[in-house]
């Protein structure tokens, strides 16, 4: 069996790739009169993912945690940037500490993430990985100084 490979121009895949923001947003303009937009607000905004601290948008009603557990458990969690992390916690090193990452591949971003925990400079006493991607023969190229390995990876597939 052979295999065989479609190519596909780029102009044909992205309709919209030949036009600039501006034409594209006038278009959107005149489709559809409800849009009003300030462009020069849009210039004024930054990208910060640490501002999810304050929800723009409510969506409590959609969540059953906010909805059921709630009652139960009191959410305060804060996302915190590394220097904000190191001024509220760096000499509380007497207490137990949980520290949680999402990972996304602990063989392509262990080399971020030791650098990260170097950053911090903070003694957790656990460290919960998720997302590790790792098979049983990789988790020995991915060890913690300090830290005890103990693994449930998947059984059909890594992770």
């Amino acid at each position: 069996m052979t295999g065989s490979v479609a190519f596909v121009r780029i102009a044909d895949a992205i309709p919209f790739s030949f036009l600039s923001d501006d034409d594209f947003l006038l278009e959107l303009l005149e489709h559809d009169s409800r849009l009003s937009l300030n462009i020069d607000s849009f210039n004024d905004l930054l990208f910060n993912p640490f501002s999810l601290n304050s929800p723009i948008l409510n969506l409590n009603y959609l969540d059953p945690d906010q909805q059921f557990f709630s009652s139960y458990i009191p959410n305060n969690t804060k996302y915190l940037l590394g220097d904000e992390f190191i001024s509220l916690y760096s000499d509380k090193h007497d207490s137990f500490s949980l520290n949680h990452f999402n990972v996304r591949s602990l063989r392509h971003n262990f080399d971020k993430f030791t650098d990260y925990l170097h950053l911090l400079s903070y003694p957790f006493s656990v460290i919960g990985l998720t997302e590790t991607w790792l098979s049983d023969t990789e988790v020995d190229q991915c060890k913690l100084v300090d830290y005890n390995i103990i693994m449930c990876n998947r059984i059909n597939r890594q992770g």
